[in-house]
């Protein structure tokens, strides 16, 4: 589903942006500002030279079976608020994606599939959309203040 609208707002996504709609767009921004520490992590995420290989590691095929094998293990029960279905992010745990690759110095395509940590689903967990945005590492991405 990454990269995909849902069908119910598929609508909304195929209305033009006419100068009313982008007025109200504005108007629902003024006055929100990203903290000092989001602005800080974002500009180090867009310096940061693996992006395109995080990327590609995550469409990978591997990638997608050891997401499935996660979500099969857990038989499709968020791990921590217990709910079944819905959307279902596979979660690497103790350690994050990111942490592995850096970990093991993983530069291109060919190590990361050699990667047994990155595919190993002992370090996996399934999580709710809703617990995923929760979670220490992803939660707080994008935390906006009014002023």
């Amino acid at each position: 589903m990454k990269g995909k609208s849902p069908s119910n707002l598929f609508y909304l996504h195929s209305i033009p942006y006419t100068e009313e709609r982008k007025r109200k767009i504005g108007l629902a921004h003024k006055g929100m500002k990203h903290t000092e520490e989001t602005k800080r992590k974002i500009s180090e995420t867009k310096r940061d030279p693996l992006r395109p290989l995080y990327r590609a590691v995550r469409e990978c095929y591997k990638s997608r079976q050891w997401r499935v094998d996660i979500f099969q293990r857990d038989n499709y029960t968020c791990v921590l608020c217990r709910k079944r279905g819905g959307t279902l992010n596979a979660d690497h745990f103790p350690k994050r994606f990111v942490d592995i690759i850096k970990d093991n110095s993983i530069k291109n395509m060919n190590e990361a599939i050699e990667c047994k940590e990155l595919w190993n689903i002992e370090y996996g967990r399934t999580l709710c959309l809703k617990c995923h945005n929760q979670t220490e590492t992803w939660g707080n991405k994008f935390t906006r203040l009014k002023k």
